[in-house]
């Protein structure tokens, strides 16, 4: 149990609390029975510490895990020992960054001060040698990813690539890895997808944007790339460079929109190809070289004119990639997460995915749609519809994961998610029509993940797996849900508050594992 001194209020929100004790394989009690084919570890990414004033975004980086074998169940909860994670409980600090919360601003002549600085590394913050600090990068509380065959499980970020290693049974953070470089090592990765697939352990694609930079007799230049990365191991290996954008200092807000970068938070695979997928929301140079985070990370790629656009890449057989066309579509906006992607039989490139917006103004991420995207790359063109229409927000689409890269009938998405109206749907993709799963009063879901049962017959034979916050009783239960009939079959009461967060993220026992896609 951590008892952090005094410091700066935290959040007092449900489903934000201070979680301020650790468990390591506790036997849990179950109501109901779990089906004994789930065999695998559920990852719960949920921040364990909020600021006040703060959403469910902004946590410090805390993950949860139920490990179902044999119809029983065990809950292990750990923070990452992160520097932030050190200061929050030895000195009472809130100091950890988020994604759309405002980071204190500099003045304006420290921040163009600290710009030039950067540009010869001398701003660099001292890091102070520590055994229990295993990673120091950005606050790693986006999305759990598996790698080298199964063997490293970590926590993800969008950021330069760095990841935290942790144990997969313990949870107790190891030392960290970097998976990109860039290009001769000079300059940074900037930013990368947070999601990906990754075949059957042989490893995903990562697309990534190089930020370089460099003397243009007395102002500094700089480069932007977008690149894609390849592998099961770190680090892993560049297969694609397109260069977007090369401008002076004083030239920052003057390039035209189709050299900013574009914000990519997925990608996708299909059989024979993959496709990275540019939002409409495009970085601010300006904003980044003065590192003015007034809005977070969302902040530096507000939303433009711009449709969202595909780069479609054929995939050779050696792993590498040819960019095939770039096809635009009529619609513009984010796409966030995807639910799936395959080659119908004449030949278009199918992808659905969730869409919406990053706000324009406070309050977080707009509504989003399940959509569909047909790339048509015979016809050069995308055409973008609806697969649930209706008033209500979807998020976080998963399928049966034995139907990735194939066509398939089922999504189980969050609607309305983190809202008194929540509730796990699984939408028929086909016939545009949903069902709901019924949990009991008070109880909010999360992220649903679907496990099949390996001796089914149909798409939808399996279970439903969500962690709900009961907001009556400050509780966090797991629920197990049939995937056809959408009754609950068990529930797993854990012994502390498993906080909102964004992802879940099921990994099979081994020997399935090494036998599907999986997506991150």
């Amino acid at each position: 149990r951590f008892h952090p001194p005094p410091g700066p209020p935290g959040s007092n929100n449900v489903g934000q609390k201070d979680i301020l004790e650790e468990y390591t394989a506790h036997c849990c009690e179950v109501n109901g029975k779990i089906p004994e084919y789930i065999f695998g570890t559920l990852y719960k990414q949920s921040g364990g510490a909020f600021k006040e004033g703060t959403d469910f975004l902004e946590g410090l980086a805390h993950i949860t895990a139920f490990r179902l074998e044999n119809g029983q169940a065990k809950f292990t909860n750990k923070y990452m020992r992160t520097q932030e994670f050190a200061d929050f409980m030895n000195k009472g600090e809130r100091h950890w960054q988020g994604t759309a919360a405002a980071i204190e601003q500099p003045s304006r002549s420290s921040q163009i001060l600290s710009a030039i600085k950067s540009l010869f590394g001398l701003n660099r913050k001292a890091i102070v040698p520590s055994k229990d600090i295993m990673y120091d990068a950005a606050n790693p509380n986006v999305n759990v990813v598996v790698l080298n065959k199964g063997q490293v499980t970590a926590a993800n970020t969008e950021a330069d690539g760095t990841i935290c290693v942790f144990d997969s049974d313990t949870l107790e953070t190891k030392p960290s890895l970097k998976t990109m470089h860039p290009f001769q090592g000079k300059g940074m990765i900037l930013t990368n997808a947070a999601h990906y697939f990754c075949e059957k352990g042989l490893g995903g694609y990562h697309a990534a944007v190089e930020m370089s930079w460099g003397m243009d007799f007395f102002q500094p230049r700089f480069k932007f790339t977008y690149t894609i990365f390849h592998g099961d191991e770190a680090p892993y290996k560049s297969v694609f460079r397109q260069e977007v954008a090369s401008f002076k200092y004083s030239d920052r807000k003057t390039q035209p929109t189709d050299k900013r970068i574009a914000y990519q938070h997925t990608i996708a695979r299909t059989q024979n190809y993959l496709v990275t997928i540019l939002g409409s929301h495009r970085l601010d140079y300006d904003k980044l070289l003065k590192k003015d985070f007034s809005r977070g990370f969302f902040g530096l790629f507000p939303q433009v004119d711009h449709p969202v656009e595909f780069m479609v890449f054929k995939v050779e057989n050696d792993g590498g990639v040819q960019l095939v066309d770039t096809l635009a579509t009529n619609v513009k906006g984010m796409v966030w997460h995807m639910s799936n992607a395959f080659e119908d039989d004449d030949g278009r490139i199918v992808l659905d995915a969730s869409m919406g917006s990053i706000a324009e103004t406070e309050g977080g991420v707009d509504k989003s749609s399940l959509m569909r995207f047909n790339l048509d790359l015979q016809n050069k063109s995308a055409a973008a519809k609806y697969l649930l229409t209706g008033e209500t927000s979807y998020e976080f689409p998963n399928i049966n994961y034995r139907f990735h890269q194939k066509p398939y009938l089922y999504s189980y998405v969050l609607a309305n998610a983190y809202e008194e109206t929540s509730y796990i749907a699984k939408g028929n993709v086909v016939e545009g029509t949903e069902e709901q799963l019924q949990l009991p009063e008070h109880w909010i879901p999360s992220e649903p993940v679907f496990v099949p049962n390996p001796e089914g017959k149909s798409e939808d034979d399996g279970a439903i797996l969500t962690v709900a916050v009961d907001t009556k009783k400050s509780e966090s239960h797991l629920v197990i849900a049939d995937g056809t009939t959408l009754e609950i079959m068990a529930t797993v009461k854990a012994p502390v508050v498993c906080n909102f967060g964004l992802h879940c993220t099921f990994v099979p026992g081994q020997k399935e594992f090494m036998n599907v896609v999986s997506k991150y």
